[in-house]
């Protein structure tokens, strides 16, 4: 009996789940482990915030999946692990080994210097911890007056938080302020010149501030490059990410910042029987982004590999297109499209947002 582990419930082991339903490899043990029993969507949490969704609509039920699967579910984090005695440790001190290993754990929000700001900063990531954390944003804002909220990060996350923010501040609390602390390249800086403008032109129109500078923490407040020193009721950190810290010591070839280096098959350059999708890893080959839409895609390729390295057959390719699509939503159920040099604006973009979205986690939702 081949025992394969599939570590993390990130978007592309549910696909692996998802294959799993529909084919029963014969001879073959498959093991989840997961610190939630639910995926949480990232694509739909800032319309979460926004109040568009209830959670039960961006959410994925891991649990179900591998119990239709006839996979064993445990709820816990993986640790440690070592690649050439092919095992895993456990949170709670177990040891598992396994013969092909899949990981799919995401990445970590990369504070740096932000750490120093203490208990008045909020990573976007755990989503499940910054969930609850949320509830308690939205309830200060009714508390205290002319609330300020500071998101920094100018990328995709940080412009979506931004406008979600917004929205559902000024519902509760119509004085409150928002700001966005962009960094040094501004917003979008590696999206089309198009769709800058129009992310730019929105946070105009709702009111948010954008500072094109880079800022570091320090004792509750953040300090500028020219000086200026800002301070907010709460400091969401949507920055770069980072990796997991047992990577290191784990015996994988890791990239030079820290992931697990994959090949196009995604699957360890230095061990064969490891793979790994997400934002957990990071191509040798091309310079994939590290976003959702490629964990989506690749599950399809990950799903096949992992039970063709087993039975030795020919390995897939995960072949990303020149660009890929993002759609942002901004507000009053409009959206904004990015798509190279391309973009498009309006409800309809939201539309086919929200139809994207929704169809993703029905695709996933189990029928009675």
């Amino acid at each position: 009996m081949k025992k394969v582990i599939l570590v993390g419930g990130g978007h592309a082991h549910v696909f692996v789940l998802d294959y799993l339903i529909k084919n029963t490899p014969a001879d073959v043990d498959v093991t989840i482990i997961s610190p939630s029993a639910w995926q949480d969507y990232s694509g739909m949490l800032p319309g979460w915030m926004a109040g568009y969704y209830d959670l039960s609509d961006c959410r994925i039920n891991v649990k179900a999946l591998a119990f239709r699967a006839n996979v064993t579910f445990i709820e816990d984090v993986v640790m440690d692990m070592r690649a050439d005695e092919s095992y895993v440790v456990l949170g709670d001190g177990r040891r598992l080994n396994y013969d092909i290993l899949s990981l799919d754990i995401g990445s970590e929000t990369h504070l740096g210097s932000l750490s120093a700001i203490g208990s008045g900063l909020v990573p976007i990531k755990p989503f499940d911890q910054f969930r609850d954390t949320w509830h308690r944003i939205v309830q200060t804002s009714q508390e205290v007056p002319n609330y300020k909220l500071i998101i920094v990060g100018g990328g995709a996350a940080g412009v979506e938080l931004a406008f979600a923010a917004r929205s559902a501040l000024i519902a509760h609390s119509p004085l409150s302020k928002v700001t966005l602390v962009a960094g040094r390249r501004g917003v979008l800086w590696n999206h089309g010149e198009a769709v800058r403008r129009r992310v730019v032109n929105q946070l105009d129109k709702q009111g948010i501030h954008v500072i094109s500078q880079r800022a570091t923490g320090d004792s509750g407040r953040l300090l500028l490059d020219d000086g200026h020193v800002l301070t907010a009721d709460h400091i969401i950190a949507a920055t770069n990410s980072s990796p997991a810290q047992w990577l290191k010591q784990s015996q994988m070839a890791l990239s030079t910042d820290g992931y697990v280096s994959v090949n196009a098959h995604h699957c360890s350059v230095s061990h064969a029987n490891i793979f790994a999708a997400g934002n957990v890893c990071s191509r040798e080959d091309i310079n994939l982004e590290r976003s959702g839409v490629h964990a989506v895609k690749a599950g399809p390729v990950l799903a096949h590999n992992i039970f063709a390295c087993l039975e030795e057959k020919p390995l897939k390719s995960y072949c990303p297109g020149q660009r890929s699509l993002y759609l942002l939503l901004c507000s009053n159920h409009r959206a904004i499209a990015s798509w190279g040099r391309y973009s498009a604006e309006g409800v309809w973009v939201w539309r086919i947002k929200n139809w994207i979205d929704r169809g993703f986690i029905q695709r996933f939702t189990l029928k009675p």
